[in-house]
């Protein structure tokens, strides 16, 4: 059997990272013939539920909260990760650390330093860099040449502003680019659930929904969808906004909506484990994201069949049908009001062969999955 370690994989929120872990965990745990592969999870020591914690207990992942946060102690994150490895490293093969950024990958040093295969995944292509952080990204990068084995990523463009070119390059057999896969069968059009959302949060049959799925961060641009809607509401009133997710920006955008008199219009959940449910109430998708590794929640909204309106700054890989419309954010939130106007009188339809055509759903990529982590082991 294959042991992998999972690294820096879960926050509380059901983002993009989150949905692709246990995606991926889930797919290959319902084939029989891959039950030769374990996943389990080094958390820090805290207290709070992690997203899909439950759902992954139930694949029988196990979870270690057994490290203090490197940003609050340096030194104690690495003695943490040297006791754990040294207690655990004969228990797992393969390390795998997930990142949004390469500002820390001592779990990747110490794991190596064990003698585990080790394999950095680049989730994302942007992010906030201060002096102190780009010394320690390039650090890391040189470290990298020894400490990482295997390079992971969604994207080029991810693989490419995270690793760095030269890296990519010294890695280029050991390189693999995962898309971010989906169940694209959970996600498919359903007419009946759409009307029972839609019924629930007392929606007339006409009423346009705008809709966003994902962490409430500044990256996401959540407050310009607010924008886009009042400028919306203008050409169309009877339409109202709803996003999905948890974030320090939720309160922000309720704020806003409620300073433009519109906050009537926009419902706010919170983190919801049926997103795909959510899709099906939708009409229009809007991720004007500033910047995403991938936007693995434009696949699933294209496989909800939704019109789909992403800002140009979200990767090219994201366009998988011909749903998808890319939007400058040069453009002001009356421009995207009217792009989205045109196609009121669209007509949704079923896409799942679409997605599965083009490699997002995990159900028709179980082997591949495995192939990558075979051939890891025994390099």
């Amino acid at each position: 059997m294959i042991k992998i370690i999972e690294y820096g994989a879960l926050t509380a929120t059901r983002g993009g990272v989150e949905s692709y872990i246990y995606n991926q965990i889930a797919c290959l745990s319902e084939n029989e013939k891959n039950k030769q592969i374990q996943f389990d999870f080094l958390v820090p020591s805290e207290d709070k539920k992690l997203a899909y914690e439950d759902e992954l207990k139930g694949y029988g992942c196990k979870f270690y909260r057994a490290y203090r946060r490197w940003k609050n102690s340096f030194f104690g994150h690495y003695v943490d990760l040297y006791h754990f490895f040294k207690n655990y490293n004969k228990d797992y093969d393969i390390a795998v650390g997930n990142y949004l950024d390469l500002q820390n990958i001592n779990f990747l040093i110490v794991a190596k330093l064990f003698g585990l295969k080790t394999v950095a995944h680049a989730h994302s292509a942007h992010a906030a860099r201060n002096s102190k952080y780009k010394i320690l990204v390039a650090i890391n990068k040189v470290l990298g040449r020894i400490f990482i084995d295997n390079l992971f990523t969604c994207s080029s463009v991810a693989a490419n502003w995270m690793f760095g070119e030269s890296l990519v390059k010294l890695k280029k057999n050991h390189y693999f680019q995962i898309n971010n896969r989906i169940d694209a069968a959970r996600f498919r059009f359903s007419l009946s659930v759409r009307e029972k959302v839609r019924d629930q949060l007392g929606l007339n049959p006409t009423t346009i929904v705008l809709g966003n799925t994902g962490r409430m961060v500044p990256g996401k641009n959540q407050l310009f969808i607010v924008d886009i809607l009042n400028e919306y509401l203008k050409l169309n009133k009877d339409a109202v906004l709803i996003i999905v997710g948890e974030g320090p920006q939720k309160k922000a955008v309720a704020q806003k909506a409620a300073a433009l008199g519109i906050r009537d219009k926009v419902i706010l959940p919170g983190s919801q484990s049926n997103i795909h449910e959510w899709l099906q109430a939708m009409d229009v998708f809007i991720f004007p994201s500033l910047y995403e590794g991938l936007g693995i929640s434009a696949i699933e909204s294209q496989a909800a069949g939704l019109l789909t309106f992403v800002s140009d700054n979200v990767p090219e890989d994201i366009n998988v049908s011909d749903m998808c419309h890319c939007l400058s954010l040069n453009k002001p939130a009356c421009f995207w009001a009217g792009e989205i106007d045109k196609y009121k009188s669209y007509a949704r339809k079923d896409t799942y062969d679409i997605i599965s055509n083009t490699g997002y759903d995990s159900n028709a990529c179980k082997d591949e999955y495995l192939d990558i982590y075979k051939m890891i082991k025994r390099t």
